[in-house]
């Protein structure tokens, strides 16, 4: 359903410098073009929910533009639904539901309704059909007690929520969401997942950006990790876990761990420590004989420890794993 071969993006020193901030040289000779989508393979079958994950700057959204025609690849291939993303793309429109939790795509003094009136015009909905579709997807999205109200006093919550209805105006075979619940309470995140596990279940092929973990392995039967614009990562969430060999340990202790982190890091099978609150925890390559190497080093310390739990490596450290993220610098102007 949707197929990419060696797909690249590269932004140019004239694209780049535009995007600086406010005050900031804008000299093109200082700015390096930087590749934000670097030969990616992806082959996203049909019915399946594909979660993207990467840090900021990684090259999701470029890539999620890329595959809704709103950017031009630099060089490659990618197919919606058979259509060729250059030469087709009508085709792929009408194939596919965008959400990217823009607003500046909407008509701030128009309401959320006459949005989406005028939206399912454009993509060729008319009269009756084009009511009641409307109708529709606002009651979906619990949005039908404020369809007469202006889009410039709908909250963050609500514009996410008209952006994801405007995806599903068409009843496309297949949606590109990005950061699908962001902005969104608790409550309405719940529902927004279940709608998403009826699409799977109509047969709709749903690629979803996020940054939320825990969201990636409850609704996606695959999951990629992008870092500095490549795939380096592609399985179901237990498979992506067994990229992580060893165990995560976690430590919790009465009293100041200065110099302990340290000591920790250089234990050998000690992959990484970092803080979480009032824990440490220590992603190791070996159970047993690092347990107990770690239990010599707080011994020597002479803290007292509360607690050490020893647990499979989750999601988050396959991807801390991966990716570097606590040292990860994202490109300019990239997203």
């Amino acid at each position: 359903m949707i197929v990419a071969r060696e797909l690249t993006k590269v932004f140019s020193k004239k694209h780049l410098s535009s995007r600086l901030p406010f005050g900031q040289s804008k000299s093109r000779s200082k700015i390096d073009p930087v590749v934000a989508v670097d030969k990616v393979d992806l082959e996203i079958p049909a019915g399946t929910v594909f979660g993207l994950l990467g840090p900021n700057g990684a090259g999701k959204t470029t890539l999620i533009k890329i595959l809704s025609t709103l950017i031009i690849p630099t060089s490659g291939s990618v197919t919606i639904n058979g259509y060729d993303v250059r030469t087709q793309e009508r085709e792929v429109r009408v194939s596919t539901g965008l959400g990217l939790g823009g607003e500046r795509s909407f008509y701030w003094r128009l309401t959320g309704e006459q949005n989406l009136e005028f939206f399912g015009t454009m993509q060729g909905l008319t009269g009756k059909r084009l009511k009641k579709r409307v109708s529709k997807v606002l009651d979906r999205l619990d949005l039908g007690g404020v369809q007469n109200v202006p889009f410039m006093k709908y909250s963050s919550g609500m514009k996410r929520k008209l952006d994801i209805a405007r995806a599903l105006l068409t009843n496309p075979p297949i949606f590109l969401l990005d950061e699908l619940t962001s902005s969104i309470d608790p409550s309405a995140a719940v529902k927004i997942r279940e709608l998403v596990q009826e699409l799977k279940e109509r047969g709709k092929t749903i690629l979803l950006v996020t940054h939320n973990l825990a969201e990636a392995e409850r609704l996606c039967d695959l999951i990629g990790i992008m870092n500095h614009g490549k795939l380096i990562a592609v399985g179901n969430a237990s498979s992506l876990r067994n990229l992580v060999k060893g165990c995560k340990i976690r430590i919790q202790l009465d009293g100041r761990k200065i110099g302990l982190l340290h000591a920790l890091a250089e234990l050998d099978g000690v992959e990484n420590v970092r803080r979480e609150g009032s824990e440490i925890v220590i992603l190791a390559s070996r159970r047993d004989s690092v347990v107990n190497q770690i239990i010599r080093a707080i011994a020597a310390t002479e803290v007292p420890v509360q607690n050490i739990n020893v647990h499979r490596p989750s999601l988050e450290d396959v991807f801390l794993h991966l990716t570097g993220s606590d040292n990860y610098a994202p490109n300019p102007g990239v997203r």
